[in-house]
């Protein structure tokens, strides 16, 4: 994942496939850019979307400089990324992508059976990661009542039980100006991004346009996402939001984690 500059010439980039490709690229305008191989585009294993041979440019305002978010080193690279500009306001930028719902094999080679469903299991991932739901229920699974007590949503996405979603979390202070830069990389999967607790204007830069807190996002689409009155929404919340794809199946079967916005 790549961060450029508006206006400018991006002399190399270097894809080492099997021959050496140079590309020379000039952008008028700021944006993300999603870039993939198109080898195969089967949807299924046999394809390479699946296996995650795709990127994304993220072209910045000029005079733009970013910054790791936690060292406060330059940044080549990354998914998290604190974004410096000499006369507009600093924000915290985060990607997010979207994959499609991958096969999965246990140690022995075999489809493995989800004990919920007693159907095949997949996995659908958000940035090369996954957390499906069927790894955070107890599998002593009580038949007497009480089975809210493990079963509960509030239960099994708790971390204080299981642990932090094996999604990166989002960590911003609360009030902090943040944007989500959404790019469903796949090939198949529609999704529905949803974000607990806050909005956003569907057209950025029109202070008219609808207020939601949700979006679909297509196959190989690009979406920004500029949270209103920043991390933690109005009333400026502390604590765990979580977000998913609010497409159940998708949920499930692996699409979520939280936002963890601190005080200063």
């Amino acid at each position: 994942m790549f961060r450029l500059l508006m206006e400018q010439m991006l002399d190399t980039i270097e894809i080492l496939l099997q021959t050496m490709c140079t590309l020379h690229l000039l952008f008028r305008k700021g944006g993300n850019l999603l870039f993939q191989r198109h080898a195969d585009t089967r949807s299924n294993e046999l394809g390479t979307n699946v296996h995650g041979l795709f990127a994304a440019i993220i072209v910045e305002e000029a005079e733009s400089t970013w910054f790791d978010p936690v060292t406060g080193e330059p940044l080549e690279s990354g998914l998290f990324a604190d974004i410096y500009h000499p006369t507009k306001p600093t924000f915290m930028e985060y990607i997010v992508f979207f994959h499609d719902k991958m096969e999965i094999k246990d140690k022995n080679g075999e489809t493995p059976i989800n004990p919920n469903t007693n159907l095949p299991s997949s996995a659908i991932g958000v940035s090369y990661r996954s957390e499906p739901m069927q790894n955070r229920k107890s599998l002593d699974y009580p038949t007497d009542g009480d089975e809210h007590i493990v079963s509960g949503e509030d239960i099994f996405m708790s971390s204080w039980l299981y642990g932090d979603s094996a999604i990166e979390l989002l960590r911003p202070y609360a009030g902090d100006s943040a944007k989500i830069r959404l790019i469903n990389a796949g090939i198949k999967e529609t999704h529905v991004f949803h974000l607990y607790n806050h909005q956003w204007r569907l057209e950025p830069d029109d202070p008219k346009s609808t207020i939601i807190d949700f979006i679909s996002i297509s196959p190989q689409e690009c979406y920004t996402i500029d949270i209103f009155h920043g991390a933690g929404s109005y009333n400026h919340m502390i604590g765990d939001a979580i977000w998913y794809c609010h497409l159940y199946p998708h949920f499930h079967e692996g699409m979520w984690a939280y936002g963890g916005y601190m005080t200063n």
